[in-house]
C-alpha cells in the first residue's frame, strides 16, 4: 500500500490525499484539490484590466503587457475586437474621407518636404521587390548548373524505354 500524504488546499481550504507515487514526481505542486480549484484561483489574480468596450459595452480582460504598451504608446485600449473598432469608425471625423487635390498640391510642392532617393538608400525599399542582384531561385546559386530536364515519359506500361525501332 503506497503511503498518503494530504495536502491543504489554496482556494477552498479543504485537504485532499495525494500518493507518494504522485510526489516522486517533483515537478508538480499540490496547491489545489481539483483543476476548478486552480482555474477560479486563477481568475482571481490576475494582473490586468478589465475594460469596457466602446462599441458593443461589453466587458473583456486585458492583459498586462497591453496595458504597458498602450501606457508607452500614450494610447488606451478602448475595444474588444477588431469588428468593434471598425464600427466606431463613424465617430472619427476624418472616417473614410481623402485629401483634396489642391491639399496633395501642397504636400507635393512644399520645399521642406524630404525626397528620398531611388533604390537601396531609401527607408521605404522593400526588399521582397524584385532585386537583379539575386538569384531568381534562393535554393540554386548562380554557380551551380541549371537541372537536366526531365525525360520524356515511357509509352511502357512498366515504365521500361520504348525499343527503337530499326
Amino acid at each position: 500500500m503506497p503511503w498518503v500524504y494530504e495536502f491543504s488546499c489554496q482556494q477552498c481550504q479543504k485537504t485532499f490525499e495525494v500518493p507518494s507515487c504522485s510526489i516522486a514526481d517533483r515537478s508538480r505542486r499540490f496547491l489545489y484539490c481539483s483543476p476548478a480549484c486552480y482555474n477560479v484561483a486563477k481568475l482571481d489574480n490576475r494582473r490586468g484590466a478589465f475594460i469596457t468596450c466602446a462599441t458593443c459595452k461589453k466587458e473583456f480582460y486585458v492583459m498586462p503587457s497591453r496595458l504597458k504598451q498602450a501606457a508607452t504608446q500614450g494610447a488606451k485600449t478602448r475595444y474588444c475586437s477588431m469588428k468593434c473598432y471598425k464600427k466606431d469608425g463613424d465617430l472619427n471625423p476624418f472616417w473614410g474621407k481623402q485629401h483634396k487635390p489642391e491639399v496633395v498640391m501642397r504636400f507635393l510642392v512644399n520645399p521642406n518636404r524630404r525626397i528620398f532617393p531611388p533604390g537601396r538608400a531609401n527607408p521605404n525599399y522593400r526588399r521582397w521587390y524584385f532585386d537583379p542582384t539575386r538569384s531568381h531561385n534562393p535554393a540554386r546559386s548562380r554557380n551551380t548548373p541549371a537541372p537536366s530536364p526531365p525525360r520524356a515519359p515511357s509509352s511502357h506500361p512498366d515504365g521500361r524505354p520504348t525499343p527503337i525501332a530499326a
